[in-house]
């Protein structure tokens, strides 16, 4: 029986002070806001915080980088090719990776300043020099997640960008199931629904750990899992919006479309089978194949995904978390089990992140 060593500890340590330093930041309100003002503007304490903190923007800066960059590899595979060739090569790329999340997050604080200057009374002083700092402290504060996943990635359990990813909604993973609890107790949610959700949960990390599992450790099948539900959402609705606006010559109608409805389960699905041969031949073009067909990976991750999203629309039953959560989750789980316990895969590729890989 594999038994970890003191090192694992460390490390697990140096992650919980990672994440407990994360938590704390969510806490610090955006200079130039009136926090008197945040509670009763947005209910909910801490995470009503969180929404106006200095790491609001958190890592997903960096995950919308890194869904571009996982795109032009779906398009062009010798970019994955050239990324693998050298470790001076997958320096590039992560620099790349980081200039790409940095715009985004001027882009995205920006935004976010401009709207806060339109909440009566929660910015007391608006006009430039509050824009100004709030963009140079949103961009700050993505730069610090960024460099919090670098920590863990080099001194905690790894996956640090994943695991900075999954932290909001880890976060928020009480509160979610406290409103059940009291829907529960209002007649509002039945008991059926919250075993639905459950249920839901329980068979989309059994699906994927089958798959990792099966697939002994693969790279290309444990990095199409995680990326194939972030892409196939990300291009969702650019291919809905238009086909939602032929079939009913409206915006509003395709809106609708957009937001539910068998349209939308038919070409997620498709996205997803699709999305997922994507990836799979953009590995094998680097000598990286799968051991498990691509049909089985695609129908697999198409049941994970369309089953949740049915369940949600038709019978509101609403896993804890949602189904790309749920995939990210166990893929990290299955990672970090891998190389410190012996057990699943340890094959989780950051893919090119801007994070150096553990030693």
């Amino acid at each position: 029986m594999h038994t970890p060593d003191r090192g694992l500890y460390g490390r697990l340590g140096v992650t919980l002070l990672v994440l407990l330093a994360y938590c704390v930041g969510c806490q610090l309100p955006l200079p130039g806001l009136d926090t008197q003002k945040i509670g009763l503007l947005y209910e909910g304490g801490g995470t009503a915080t969180a929404r106006v903190s200095v790491l609001a923007l958190g890592i997903m800066p960096l995950i919308s980088a890194l869904i571009l960059l996982e795109l032009v590899k779906l398009a062009a595979p010798e970019l994955r090719t050239w990324e693998r060739a050298a470790p001076r090569n997958q320096r590039r790329y992560g620099y790349v990776a980081v200039g790409l999340a940095l715009v985004m997050a001027l882009v995205q604080s920006a935004g976010i300043a401009s709207a806060l200057e339109q909440v009566t009374a929660l910015v007391p002083e608006p006009g430039t020099t509050f824009r100004a700092v709030a963009i140079a402290t949103l961009m700050a504060g993505t730069a610090l997640v960024i460099a919090f996943a670098n920590i863990i990635d080099r001194a905690g359990l790894g996956s640090g960008i994943w695991i900075m990813f999954l932290a909001p909604a880890l976060a928020e993973l009480p509160r979610t199931i406290a409103g059940m609890a009291v829907l529960y107790r209002s007649g509002e949610y039945s008991f059926e629904l919250i075993l639905a959700g459950l249920a839901i949960a329980v068979l989309t990390v059994g699906g994927v750990v089958r798959l990792l599992m099966a697939a002994r450790g693969a790279e290309a099948v444990a990095s199409t899992c995680i990326w194939t539900p972030l892409l196939s959402y990300s291009l969702l609705p650019w291919l809905l919006f238009p086909i939602g606006l032929i079939a009913t010559l409206s915006a509003d109608g395709a809106v609708t479309l957009m937001t539910s409805g068998p349209l939308r389960f038919i070409v997620l699905a498709v996205l997803v089978v699709l999305v997922s041969a994507l990836s799979l031949r953009s590995f094998a073009r680097t000598g990286q194949m799968s051991p498990i067909p691509a049909a089985i990976i695609g129908l697999t991750l198409t049941a994970v995904v369309v089953a949740t999203e049915i369940m949600q629309s038709y019978f509101f039953a609403v896993p804890p978390l949602g189904s790309t959560d749920l995939v990210v989750a166990t893929v990290v789980a299955m990672t970090i089990l891998g190389q410190w316990g012996g057990v699943g895969s340890g094959a989780l590729a950051q893919d090119g992140p801007p994070v150096s890989p553990r030693a």
